[in-house]
């Protein structure tokens, strides 16, 4: 099985991945990367793994065709592009201008991937992990059972990952330096993860002239999207 979690910068897209990354561990070989969007050079490299799961932001052309065919599965998670916009602001100490950049690209990958994919929103994600997971589980294996639901979303619930994340150090055992940011190289959740327990919408973290910026900086591509429709 080929699975693609094409989510939101900073909307859950990393809870989503180890998700996954848990029920096809469970059933399979898993060739896992975080890489560019050249998806066949990726394919070609992983050898005999049973399931391939990519963690992406943008798909070139065939990714989209995978995507399209129904050979990959697509899981989307997703939230207010102001709130995705401010998170990645203070999470990478990103420029405004790039921010938005980022989310906007994404925005227009969603318009293609939207008729093909799962989306979440970022709240199911928040307040309810376990819902969350038994969707993208049962998305990828009907069957799964439900203990095994609650034991992934648990490992993956906002607190446990603070405390591993918290502990992070660029230098450490297992962690990938991308000069911005580092991470984990297992489970893709990366330094100051999370900030705060409590999520902060963007009228939260910026000036109300800035978030009215930001949105109508974004204005068209979420129309263009449906955004409203799942959050």
């Amino acid at each position: 099985m080929i699975v693609f979690i094409a989510g939101m910068p900073r909307s859950g897209s990393t809870f989503s991945f180890n998700i996954a990354r848990d029920v096809l561990r469970a059933r399979g070989s898993v060739y896992q990367e975080a890489p560019p969007p050249n998806i066949s050079e990726e394919l070609a490299r992983c050898g005999e793994a049973k399931h391939v799961l990519f963690k992406v932001h943008q798909l070139d052309e065939s990714g989209l065709l995978l995507a399209r065919s129904s050979a990959a599965r697509v899981i989307c998670t997703i939230r207010k592009p102001e709130d995705a916009v401010s998170s990645w602001m203070q999470t990478f100490d990103q420029s405004e201008e790039d921010s938005i950049s980022v989310i906007r690209d994404w925005l227009r990958l969603y318009i293609m991937l939207k008729p093909f994919a799962l989306t979440i929103s970022y709240r199911t994600v928040d307040r309810h992990p376990f819902i969350a997971a038994r969707r993208i589980m049962r998305f990828l294996v009907p069957d799964v059972r439900l203990t095994e639901i609650w034991q992934s979303a648990r490992q993956h619930a906002k607190a446990e990952v603070k405390k591993r994340t918290d502990a992070l150090s660029r230098d450490g055992q297992g962690i990938k330096d991308i000069g911005f940011s580092w991470y984990d190289a297992k489970t893709f959740f990366h330094r100051r993860h999370i900030s705060s327990l409590k999520s902060r919408s963007a009228s939260e973290r910026l000036p109300r002239d800035q978030v009215q910026r930001i949105r109508a900086a974004l204005a068209e591509e979420t129309v263009a999207a449906g955004i409203e429709s799942v959050l």
